[in-house]
């Protein structure tokens, strides 16, 4: 409650550039430093009001009620990472971070949500906005949502337009890369009291605890983060040790070693009951043992490699742009690339698969937007053609992606990163579970000030033939 005007303000989240929104704000409306998130959000939203998520970097749901007007303000940040969940009734509008929260209060009357399910079933979970429980919403990543005079308003603040990013050659683009990568780093560093990075044997977690020793070494963060790493002592395939010793070894911190615990029918149908997500995915359970190794070390920070794959990994979305403004030059030093194998017949056919037809055929476009969806929109033979039509599910699986009008089409497939709705069936409950357990999960990959430089690169920066990353 903020006693100067009245406002009542609730926040959820971290932000990342405090020095920068402290420089934004008149010197008397400055929070005594050190201050919490929470009140600099409070302080800048004062000043800033509905463009102040213009100006903030972090992972945060906010909600401000102006009592006097009556109104209602609600942001979300890019990225999957802080849910918000609302309902009306009649008499009511009501917000929470959990589904079952909404139904605590004064809710709607608990109904599955048929059209949403059959998403679910199909694996192609893509509803923008809508949950498993009729009547129960999502806000979206990057927009912000208005109650006002009965009604209920949302407007899409963070759509661009992201802005090419022209430098002279790759090394000026790597050295950009470091820079922004670092700053990353000591942002989700940045805590009271004893940090750990997750590491397996992939680039993008090696990359985090590594980078992070070197900044700890030269006195550019306080803290060195204690690698923990999940281990599968006996099996072959599976076990990742060796590749963690090397890494460990390198960055000089022996990692917490954690082993998968069997997965808990009862404790998991309890938590589901209780929460209202979906339950946890055999995989992602494993990952509650990192939890509790953490939670009994008494640290309650995360720090993961999530976002290597979703931004770096590269592609060919970027070739279609090349035919487009006639640049065939580069699109045959990229697609003959000596990096490729197979025939030049082969080579010559993914350079018109995949730089042609998506300027011909939707579906092709679709499935470089979306490439983690099959282009088959039909419906799966193991559900009901009958139930199938009566929720309209083919016509749902057949939607087009929501991106924001004038992104060329490799923009719109990184794009698809800030707001991807499986990330609510597939993450949402793991980052539940983990906030349950006390711990905070924080991804310096998915950094905004490094996703939109990303977002604004060359193409041929990320992928050298088969050669990712």
């Amino acid at each position: 409650m903020d006693a100067e005007g009245g406002l009542v303000f609730c926040f959820d989240g971290r932000l990342d550039n405090p020095r920068d929104l402290i420089a934004l704000l008149p010197s008397d409306r400055r929070p005594s430093s050190p201050a919490p998130d929470s009140i600099l959000a409070l302080a800048a939203y004062k000043v800033l009001g509905a463009r102040c998520p213009e100006r903030f970097v972090g992972d945060y749901v906010l909600a401000a009620w102006h009592p006097a007007e009556r109104r209602l303000y609600c942001i979300r940040s890019p990225g999957e990472w802080r849910p918000l969940f609302w309902c009306e009734t009649d008499s009511l509008f009501a917000f929470a971070t959990e589904p079952m929260q909404l139904f605590a209060g004064a809710p709607p009357e608990k109904q599955a949500n048929e059209p949403a399910l059959g998403e679910l079933l199909a694996l192609r979970f893509s509803t923008p906005v809508e949950t498993l429980f009729k009547g129960v919403y999502r806000l979206r990543p990057g927009w912000s949502l208005t109650v006002e005079r009965g009604t209920v308003r949302h407007d899409h603040w963070y759509r661009g337009p992201f802005e090419p990013v022209r430098l002279n050659d790759d090394t000026e683009y790597i050295e950009r890369f470091r820079d922004l990568f670092d700053q990353a780093l000591a942002s989700c560093l940045r805590c009271n009291t004893a940090v750990v990075a997750s590491l397996s044997r992939g680039l993008d977690s090696s990359s985090v605890v590594c980078r992070s020793a070197e900044l700890h070494r030269s006195g550019r963060v306080a803290r060195m983060p204690q690698p923990v790493s999940l281990v599968y002592p006996g099996l072959d395939l599976t076990d990742e040790s060796q590749w963690i010793d090397i890494v460990a070894a390198h960055a000089g911190a022996e990692p917490i070693r954690a082993e998968p615990a069997a997965y808990d029918w009862d404790e998991i149908a309890s938590w589901t009951a209780h929460t209202g997500f979906l339950p946890l995915r055999t995989n992602g359970h494993s990952l509650t043992s990192i939890y509790r190794s953490v939670r009994d070390a008494d640290i309650r920070v995360l720090i993961t490699g999530e976002g290597g794959d979703d931004w770096l990994s590269g592609g060919y979305a970027h070739w279609p742009e090349l035919v487009r403004t006639c640049r065939f030059v580069q699109l045959v030093r990229e697609g003959f690339d000596s990096q490729f194998g197979g025939s030049v017949g082969s080579r010559a056919r993914r350079i018109v698969g995949h730089g042609v037809m998506p300027l011909i055929y939707g579906a092709r476009r679709k499935a470089a937007v979306q490439p983690q969806f099959d282009p088959d929109d039909s419906v799966p033979e193991w559900i009901s053609p009958d139930w199938a039509r009566s929720i309209a599910l083919a016509d749902r699986l057949a939607a087009a992606p929501q991106i924001p009008d004038g992104l060329r089409l490799h923009r719109q497939t990184l794009y698809a990163n800030v707001e991807r709705p499986r990330h609510h069936i597939n993450i949402g409950p793991a980052l539940a579970w983990a906030g349950q357990a006390g711990i905070e999960m924080r991804h310096p990959f998915h950094d905004r000030r490094l996703a939109e430089f990303v977002t604004g690169s060359p193409g041929r920066l990320f992928r050298r033939g088969e050669t990712r990353k």
